[in-house]
C-alpha cells in the first residue's frame, strides 16, 4: 500500500521518541488517538497527531516519569502515515509489547464517535500486507501479557498488560465491531438505538395511566410497538457479536 505522509525525519531528530532492540514483527497493537476534540473531523484529528508527533515539544515531565505518544503508523482521513520505521520501537506507546508488534493509531477525537469507514478498510489493508510481509497470523487476541506469550495476532491497546494496568480503553468496542465485521456497524448506531428505545418504553408507562380510559390501551400499544422494535434491534446485534465471536476465534 502507499504510504501517504511519512514523518520520519522530523520524529528521528528527537531520539528519545524511539528504541531500538526489536525482538520481532509478530503482530499489530491498535491504538486510538482520542485528542478530545469533539468537533475535529478524521483528517483534523489525523492532521492534529501527525503535528504532536514532530512536534519537539511532545513530551510532558511528570513527578513519576516522562510521558508522551508514539507509534509506527496513523491512520486517518482516509491517509496513513509512518512516524517510526518497523525495524524500530516507538517510545511511550505500549511498554514492552511494542518490541514484538508493530503499533498503530487510528483517528478518532473521542471514545463514542464512529471511526471513518476508509480508515476501516485501510486498517484491514494495512493488516493484511504486514501479516505476508513479516508471516504473522491475523485474527483479535484477547489479552497479551508482559511475557508477550499470546502473539500472533492483533490486539488492542486495551487488552496489554500494559495497557490493563494504565487503564486504556483504546481503540475500543466502536472499532473492533467495524473492523472484525466485515463493514456491519455494530454498533454506535445499534446501541443508541436500543438507548432510544428503553427512553420510549419509560415514557410511556402504562401503569401511570388510569386502565379505564383510551389512554391505558394507547400507552400499552406503544409499549409493545416499542419492544418489538427493541427485539429486532437486540436480533440483529446478536447477529453481528456471533460473527465478531467466529472471526476471533
Amino acid at each position: 500500500m502507499n504510504i501517504d505522509d511519512d514523518i520520519w525525519p522530523n520524529v528521528e531528530a528527537n531520539p528519545w521518541k524511539y528504541r531500538t532492540g526489536r525482538v520481532g514483527i509478530r503482530g499489530i497493537i491498535w491504538h486510538a488517538t482520542r485528542s478530545g476534540q469533539a468537533q475535529f473531523s478524521p483528517e483534523t484529528e489525523y492532521g492534529a497527531t501527525l503535528n504532536w508527533f514532530k512536534s519537539p515539544n511532545n513530551r510532558i515531565e511528570h513527578p513519576q516519569g516522562a510521558y508522551s505518544g508514539m507509534s509506527n503508523y496513523v491512520i486517518g482521513g482516509g491517509r496513513i502515515c509512518q512516524a517510526v520505521p518497523d525495524d524500530l520501537v516507538p517510545a511511550f506507546s505500549a511498554g514492552v509489547h511494542d518490541y514484538h508488534a508493530l503499533s498503530v493509531e487510528m483517528a478518532q477525537p473521542l471514545s463514542d464517535i464512529p471511526y471513518d469507514p476508509r480508515d476501516i478498510a485501510l486498517a484491514r489493508q494495512f493488516a493484511q500486507e504486514k501479516s505476508t510481509e513479516y508471516g504473522f497470523s491475523l485474527g483479535r487476541l484477547t489479552y497479551v501479557d508482559g511475557l508477550n506469550s499470546q502473539w500472533p495476532g492483533e490486539v488492542g491497546h486495551e487488552d496489554t498488560k500494559q495497557g490493563r494496568r494504565s487503564g486504556k480503553s483504546d481503540p475500543g468496542q466502536l472499532f473492533w465491531g467495524a473492523y472484525l465485521s466485515g463493514g456491519d456497524d455494530m454498533s454506535a448506531e445499534g446501541e443508541k438505538e436500543i438507548i432510544r428505545i428503553l427512553n420510549g418504553i419509560w415514557n410511556v408507562q402504562a401503569g401511570d395511566v388510569d386502565p379505564n380510559t383510551p389512554d391505558w390501551e394507547n400507552a400499552f400499544e406503544q409499549r409493545r410497538a416499542l419492544l418489538a422494535k427493541l427485539e429486532v434491534v437486540i436480533n440483529r446485534l446478536e447477529t453481528i457479536e456471533a460473527k465478531l465471536h467466529a472471526h476471533s476465534h
